[in-house]
């Protein structure tokens, strides 16, 4: 098949891109892996909600201006785009090479071949699990932010979240709010006051041309790394301190695990002082993470940068709690748990630098996780 161009992906960006072809009438086809919309059916959680309100999101469909949609109605709003697009479900592309005149697609279907490919694949669909949670014990329960939905679905006792930027907090949110004990390791991410002047903050930016850059307009390009700026679910302002206040016990990086024991570095007081840092007037870095699915390409994204503490994440989170046992009714606070759910909790104390072995003190309380 040869044809004027392939769009890869039946996400937001990808849908939006063919309603782009349609109006000027480039023939062009939608490749899509699952179903239109596919990590936002399978890949949020119970209470996530759009960080941007109504009148910035008019691809998908009339809505209340000040409106903050929920997962479910993102997906409904997607399916409908889709309807009016030329999209081939369930079709994976497994190879992408430049030819003579455009490009050849591998495919699951077959070949094609494209004169142009607009590659929307979306940049994190891709779970991401630090090495060190496959050293933790195996009664300890891991669930990555893919496939976190609801504080049920967690074993009882305390929650462990490795990551705070948008994802790791909101998540965190949630847990508190469920009455869950919830200890969250910190990076340093900035978080983003969501009213300024009398105004949403989003306004400003849109105003100021933020959204109008391109990554060679970036005076650092490894800003197109970093992680999400921490706001709340539905347009809220959010911070480490207002989750520190809420009941979350702030930790540094995991650096070390004994068995269901995890120590931290003594970065916490520093990430907070990031994330102020972040939100003072006249700071402008606010960009994008990554963790891409489109290695087929051949022309990959660039190297990763030189590893950093919350890179671990990429605003995407880990989270544990201890297994149930199998008398468990899972419910919780449940008595009929693992002996993980009722083990003493162990904390870091005293003010050690980096290179200091940890210190422990025994904590009140129950943990899955030591925080």
């Amino acid at each position: 098949m040869v044809i004027d161009c392939v769009v890869v992906g039946a996400g937001p960006a990808g849908l939006a891109a063919s309603a782009a072809l349609s109006e000027r009438g480039v023939e062009h086809l939608v490749l899509e892996r699952g179903r239109a919309g596919e990590s936002w059916r399978t890949q949020r959680w119970g209470s996530f909600r759009l960080n941007t309100p109504g009148w910035m999101n008019q691809l998908l469909g009339e809505q209340a201006p000040d409106a903050y949609a929920t997962g479910p109605e993102v997906v409904q709003r997607l399916d409908a785009l889709a309807a009016d697009a030329p999209v081939h479900a369930g079709v994976r592309v497994e190879r992408l090479a430049a030819t003579t005149g455009g490009y050849d697609l591998r495919t699951g279907d077959g070949s094609i071949h494209a004169h142009t490919v607009v590659v929307a694949t979306g940049d994190q669909n891709l779970p991401r699990i630090p090495a060190l949670a496959r050293t933790l014990a195996d009664r300890v329960a891991q669930h990555h932010t893919a496939d976190y939905r609801v504080p049920s679905q967690l074993p009882a006792g305390g929650v462990l979240v490795v990551g705070s930027a948008q994802s790791g907090s909101q998540i965190a949110e949630d847990l508190l709010a469920a009455g869950r004990r919830v200890v969250l390791a910190t990076s340093p991410v900035g978080r983003l006051p969501w009213r300024h002047r009398g105004r949403d903050t989003i306004q400003w930016l849109v105003e100021a041309g933020f959204f109008d850059q391109r990554p060679r307009d970036l005076p650092d390009p490894s800003q197109l790394h970093a992680a999400q700026p921490i706001l709340a679910a539905g347009g809220r302002s959010l911070s480490l301190q207002a989750l520190a206040r809420a009941g979350a016990t702030l930790v540094g990086r995991p650096v070390a695990v004994d068995g269901e024991r995890i120590a931290f570095d003594s970065s916490a007081a520093a990430n907070v002082d990031a994330g102020d840092a972040f939100a003072a007037p006249g700071c402008g870095r606010w960009s994008t993470s990554s963790s891409p699915a489109a290695a087929w390409t051949p022309h990959p994204p660039s190297p990763t940068p030189p590893t950093r503490p919350w890179r671990w994440t990429r605003r995407r989170s880990w989270t544990c709690a201890p297994r149930r046992s199998p008398a468990s009714s899972g419910a919780p606070g449940s008595a009929a748990t693992s002996p993980a759910s009722t083990r003493p909790c162990w904390r870091r104390t005293g003010n050690q630098g980096a290179r200091t072995p940890p210190r422990w003190r025994r904590a009140s309380g129950t943990s899955g996780c030591a925080g």
